[in-house]
């Protein structure tokens, strides 16, 4: 919404922000729901990250019959038993997409 995008901090400090957390927790491998878009949208932004998979396309491996990728309420469905409160919300996609990953690498 343009509240949000009104109240958003600046990129250059989000940036900093980002990358001292990568740093302090060592992260040496991500994952990202759809990781063609994430992946895309972050080095046209100068952002290089240590990807590992994309969940969204080992989800679609995973759920019989699927000729396309799932979004990810419909996963959240198939492998959550639930959908999630909100949709297109980065933090509550981040979460959910983390729990579909949790029970696809566990199974």
């Amino acid at each position: 919404a343009r509240a949000d995008l009104l109240a958003a901090p600046d990129f250059l400090d989000v940036r900093a922000r980002f990358d001292s957390w990568l740093k302090e927790h060592a992260v040496n491998r991500v994952w990202s729901y759809n990781r063609a878009f994430d992946e895309g949208m972050l080095l046209r932004s100068g952002v290089s990250l240590p990807w590992e998979g994309c969940v969204m396309r080992l989800a679609r491996q995973r759920m019989p019959h699927r000729a396309k990728d799932p979004p990810l309420r419909e996963a959240s469905m198939f492998f959550l038993g639930f959908e999630p409160d909100t949709a297109h919300r980065a933090l509550s996609d981040a979460r959910t997409a983390a729990q579909v990953l949790a029970v696809l690498l566990r199974t």
